[in-house]
């Protein structure tokens, strides 16, 4: 079963590109051939590539677990800062419907 093709909009886009190249650098400064290091993410080498291009149909895991490896911050590394924000986005999301419901539309039953 092959994977679905995903359409994104020029930003998302060029962000996933920066963020590959990012990690392109990352490799190359590190020294790691790209069989190591696809060996280390424990994935292709095919899907490496696709994570150096910047493919947007590899997941979202795989490029945060390869910064990881490569040692790329993603977020603020102050522990207690960190858990600041995550506390004030689970009271967020507490606040939040549980499901959104569409209205549905007046019914005109006047024959």
């Amino acid at each position: 079963m092959s994977k679905r093709k995903i359409n994104l909009s020029s930003v998302p886009k060029a962000s996933l590109l920066h963020f590959s190249e990012l990690l392109k650098i990352a490799r190359v400064e590190k020294k790691l051939t790209l069989g190591e290091l696809a060996e280390r993410l424990n994935i292709s080498r095919p899907t490496l590539d696709k994570i150096l291009n910047g493919d947007e149909s590899v997941s979202i895991g795989c490029f945060f677990e390869a910064a990881y490896i490569l040692n790329i911050q993603l977020f603020d590394p102050g522990r207690g800062r960190f858990s600041g924000i995550e506390e004030k986005t689970k009271k967020v999301v507490s606040l939040l419907p549980k499901r959104i419901n569409k209205k549905k539309g007046v019914i005109d039953n006047d024959f």
